[in-house]
């Protein structure tokens, strides 16, 4: 292949032989060239509304350089509607900030100004959107780093070359679960970056245990043998050579590499000789890795070859190799036009079962849908609500709805927020949803206080004996809208509360508040607080609520409390209102503003790619968030994540 070039790499993958030590030699000097994970925080820099010209540059610089780094780019921060008098008594009251002491009472008033708002009609659309594509030669630069597949990306591949019955066998699934389990739950920073010396041991028993195939199926080695199944010769080596190496190294085999497989088949012959080429094809660090070359063109990024371009549409999309189609579109000269990339993109996304599943994972991982908790007994015992197996139901039908806004209702991003639409498949969820049961694939219809992703009973339900406003706002706070929250200290937690004593006998309201209400804690709690408040309206099952229950030792209703679900200083972005009255405010806030799309950009970025995003890769993000807008779909918002420039090009 011309644009693979030769060199020392492509040497050593030439000469490489099938032994462990020099797959692991091999591994570690491949390694030893990555460069580590840009993790840089992004920040939108957006302009500044208010006050004098000079009042808002002067402020927005001041805010950078003492603010940012709690509270994040100014133009989604949510301090942004701080009066000078606000700023003032934070610094005073919140030791984190006692640093800012020194600034000037002038200094403080250009940081209110800069923090000041604009009606959204008003705003240029640096404010609207969060991306902006300034440097577009910069883009793909940030995807430098040589990565290693994941766990579940290897599985698939294995499972694409070899079928299901090879790579289920004992022997290869115990050396798969020797790899890293490389799962998201939090960020992309969850996977762990290196390659271990059990990984290359995991991967030379599994390509070991693959060439004895005695369990394999006469449709599995026909598939991956070809002729030389029944019987074995130079001429059908020669073709499974080329043919099984193109879909292991995801490119045609350069010459040498072709002949010295040819001469290590030759060395023993029949089917031992293919056997044994077939097990040194499967340890090539090209299985195990996405090593792109691109086409050798100097300059400060290298655009990739189509065979590699093929491989990030098919990893991207579907987490596992390239398929026929992909091949066959790289022979026809196709992938080099950026519709032909999305054509493909379209179609995996329709018709792979691995592209279905691994948008299935982004929504665990947005949605957080391991913390579903399971519903408190007591509580559904008080609604005559048995709660045995209430979890698995409401994470199903948090599932269900998620793919018919996508599938079925070809929906908008917003739709994932607004939509009355669910799935409720028994009794007890038709109870909780306030509606009918739905059959099929037709859903049945709830009210406003149950619209979206949000107001669904798996995101509120809990097993603790009363609601957790924290945990609800912290949620909201850290996943729906990309807030960094600092994590609370345990020590500082217990002494405030026995300092408080018994709060049994107030609110849940008035118990947090009074928990949180200390200056180490506000700083946070701020914002956490407004949201969690906001959705107390729903009790330990998710089931909209008029009072508070309070549950004695035998599980019945011994009191009962008032709630209050009003807050002001909401403080969710710049063009939400401050004021809300209830859950569906808060819900309308989020769902029909900007900062929660920015959020979901960001997320379906860095899930596709398994990195966290860069300050290169604005472009990109600034393309995925418009689409994600009213502008397109939320199909078209994962398309355009992977089908967009960036595809075409890698950083050195």
């Amino acid at each position: 292949m011309a644009a693979f070039r030769s060199g020392t790499i492509q040497q050593k993958i030439q000469n490489f032989g099938c032994k462990l030590k020099l797959f692991a030699s091999f591994t570690f000097i491949l390694l030893s060239g990555c460069g580590q994970m840009y993790s840089a925080q992004l920040d939108a820099r957006l302009p500044f509304q208010g006050g004098s010209t000079f009042q808002q540059s002067e402020g927005a610089k001041l805010y950078a350089a003492n603010c940012a780094t709690c509270h994040g780019a100014i133009g989604q921060s949510a301090k942004r509607k701080r009066t000078p008098e606000q700023i003032k008594g934070a610094i005073g009251s919140v030791s984190s900030m006692s640093s800012l002491k020194s600034l000037s009472e002038s200094e403080i008033e250009s940081i209110s100004v800069a923090l000041s708002t604009t009606p959204l009609d008003q705003l240029p659309s640096s404010v609207q959107f969060k991306f902006q594509c300034n440097s577009s030669d910069q883009r793909g630069i940030a995807d430098a780093r040589m990565r290693r597949l994941l766990r579940h990306e290897i599985a698939n591949t294995l499972r694409d070359l070899l079928g299901t019955t090879i790579v289920n066998n004992s022997t290869i699934q115990a050396e798969l679960g020797v790899i890293s389990a490389d799962v998201m739950d939090q960020s992309p920073n969850d996977i762990a970056q290196s390659h271990a010396d059990s990984h290359v041991a995991a991967m030379l028993n599994i390509a070991v245990a693959a060439s004895d195939l005695s369990f394999a199926t006469t449709a599995d080695r026909d598939r991956i043998f070809g002729a030389c199944a029944a019987n074995p010769n130079d001429a059908c080596a020669q073709s499974f050579i080329q043919n099984f190496g193109l879909k292991v190294y995801r490119r045609p085999l350069i010459s040498t590499e072709a002949a010295d497989l040819m001469a290590y088949y030759k060395a023993s012959g029949g089917i031992e000789g293919l056997k044994r080429v077939f097990t040194r094809i499967l340890m090539s660090p090209s299985l195990t890795f996405h090593l792109e070359f691109g086409n050798g063109q100097p300059g400060a990024r290298i655009r990739l070859t189509d065979y590699e371009v093929a491989s990030r549409i098919s990893y991207r999309t579907a987490g596992t190799m390239p398929d026929e189609a992909l091949f066959d579109a790289v022979r026809k000269g196709e992938l080099a036009k950026i519709e032909n990339v999305e054509l493909h993109v379209r179609r995996l996304l329709k018709d792979s079962a691995s592209a279905k599943a691994k948008m299935a994972d982004f929504f665990r991982y947005y949605l957080q849908l391991n913390t579903y908790g399971s519903p408190n007994v007591k509580a559904g015992t008080a609604e005559g609500i048995n709660v045995t197996g209430l979890r698995e139901e409401m994470l199903q039908e948090t599932s269900d709805y998620v793919n018919h806004v996508i599938w079925t209702k070809k929906g908008q991003f917003k739709d994932l927020f607004f939509s009355r639409d669910v799935f409720p498949r028994s009794e007890r969820m038709a109870k909780i949803l306030e509606t009918t049961i739905a059959s099929g694939s037709t859903p049945t219809t709830t009210t406003d206080a149950h619209a979206g992703i949000l107001l669904r009973p798996g995101f509120l339900a809990t097993s603790a004996e009363r609601t957790n406003p924290m945990h609800r706002g912290a949620i909201i706070r850290k996943r729906i809208l990309c807030d960094t929250l600092g994590a609370p200290d345990p020590n500082a937690v217990n002494a405030r509360l026995n300092e408080l004593g018994d709060l049994s006998q107030v609110t849940n309201r008035e118990r947090y508040s009074q928990i949180t209400n200390v200056p180490q804690c506000m700083s946070c709690h701020t914002s956490i607080n407004p949201v969690g408040f906001a959705l107390e309206g729903y009790d330990q099952l998710g089931k909209k609520r008029e009072i508070e229950k309070i549950f004695d030792q035998a599980g019945t209703v011994s009191s009962t409390r008032p709630l209050d679900l009003r807050v002001t200083n909401a403080n969710i972005e710049i063009t939400a209102p401050d004021t809300l009255t209830d859950a569906v405010d808060l819900n309308a806030a989020i769902g029909g503003g900007n900062k929660a799309r920015a959020c979901f950009t960001q997320m379906v970025f860095e899930h596709q790619r398994a990195r966290p995003a860069a300050i290169e890769d604005q472009c990109a993000l600034a393309e995925i968030e418009r689409q994600a807008s009213d502008a397109g779909t939320l199909l078209d918002t994962f398309v355009k994540g992977v089908a967009n420039e960036d595809i075409f090009w890698k950083g050195l």
